[in-house]
């Protein structure tokens, strides 16, 4: 589990109850923890758990709550509140919001020691607390109120918009991976689906779910959609595409 004792003053990995070494404190650290969300990951077969903070973001070995490795980003005052994203075996994307930007790091290990490569840094996204995608080296995502595209492997900005109607403010968004879809969530409650296109913006269809300011990640469970705001919560029961029978198979048998 992962908590961070009151006032935030303390961060505490705490894989095992019974073992004190997986407690490991901002004190003994020297980082102020401002990230919302671990991501665990495996780089180079080694399991480890991604942490965003004010320097930049760590690495910790679960069992021991050990720090492999850190790279460093300053961010004094600013919360690093997007989740990390794997692209590849050894590369990480890390947002930061406040005019930081994107950056795509190479993590390697030689022998017992890690180190990290800064591959590129992009201003043109901010990934705040709004969390991005990425589908076929894109990564997808918000600055601010501007939803848009760009390309994983360089940083470079391929489409943006604000959507569709009074636009999707700052918003959240899911991706449908086997559908190549985006689902995204806007700030006026409104549920849209985009093409996970490269190319050009695309939006399917947006329909409104909720009302009132909306910045909770929505989530999907089997085929339940969740959505939820300060205000209210609603369920949405999407249907699930039936497998088509062979050609040459009579349906009805």
């Amino acid at each position: 589990t992962f908590a961070r004792g009151a006032g935030y003053r303390k961060l505490v990995i705490q894989v095992r109850a019974s073992n004190t070494r997986a407690q490991t404190y901002y004190e003994r650290l020297g980082f102020r923890p401002c990230g919302r969300l671990a991501k665990q990951v495996v780089i180079d077969d080694v399991e480890q758990i991604l942490f965003p903070t004010e320097d930049g973001l760590t690495s910790f070995e679960p069992a021991t709550g050990q720090v492999l490795w850190l790279h460093e980003w300053p961010a004094p005052g600013i919360a690093r509140v997007a989740q990390p994203a794997q692209v590849a075996k050894d590369q990480i994307l890390i947002g930061t919001g406040m005019n930081l930007g994107l950056r795509r790091i190479t993590v390697t290990k030689n022998g017992e020691s890690w180190s990290t490569h800064e591959n590129w840094t992009s201003k043109e996204i901010k990934p705040y607390f709004n969390d991005f995608v990425i589908s076929d080296h894109q990564v997808y995502g918000f600055d601010g109120p501007v939803f848009m595209s760009l390309n994983a492997d360089d940083g470079k900005k391929t489409w943006k918009t604000r959507g569709s109607g009074k636009g999707y403010g700052t918003g959240q968004v899911l991706l449908l991976a086997d559908q190549k879809l985006l689902l995204v969530l806007t700030e006026v409650g409104e549920i849209a689906l985009v093409e996970a296109n490269p190319k050009e913006f695309r939006e399917i269809a947006k329909i409104p779910a909720i009302s009132g300011k909306t910045w909770n990640h929505p989530v999907i469970s089997g085929n339940i959609l969740f959505v939820r705001n300060a205000e209210e919560a609603a369920a949405f029961e999407l249907t699930l595409k039936s497998p088509q029978a062979p050609a040459n198979e009579n349906p009805e048998k």
